[in-house]
């Protein structure tokens, strides 16, 4: 005869979840349609929340650090993911809120907290940049 030990009892399991928070303080959120370059698109998947800017023929590309004028400045942040193909499409781009930095799919030059939390310094309507803390993590 076979015994089930426990039968009928509630059972427990313990899971990790890694969810890192998108938005970190209160700000409007702004978002507007714009189209993402091509080139871009043909080449590398854009993830979603990514820091993107506009490359010289005004298109949405990933934006990247310089301390002068090559780099190219964020102008807003995606709100999906933007697939590989061969035309330019549209999508959605956050223009305003305040979003923490380690949600954000960022190019490598934004390396330091410094660079990523000043990326959108002056921007309009607004972007701000502000990590969350961790309290005993």
């Amino acid at each position: 005869m076979a015994t089930y030990a426990g039968a009928g009892l509630a059972g427990n399991q313990t899971q990790a979840f890694n969810h890192v928070p998108l938005f970190s303080g209160e700000a409007p959120i702004v978002t507007i349609s714009e189209v993402v370059a091509a080139a871009t698109i043909a080449s590398v998947d854009l993830p979603a929340f990514s820091v993107v800017g506009r490359n010289s023929s005004g298109e949405l590309v990933l934006a990247t650090w310089a301390s002068d004028t090559s780099g190219i400045k964020p102008v807003g942040i995606t709100t999906a993911k933007v697939l590989k193909g061969a035309t330019a499409r549209n999508v959605d781009i956050f223009k305003g809120g305040m979003f923490n930095p380690a949600a954000l799919n960022w190019d490598a030059s934004f390396d330091t907290a410094a660079k990523k939390r000043l990326a959108f310094e002056g921007s309009a309507p607004g972007i701000f940049i502000q990590a969350i803390p961790t309290y005993g993590v």
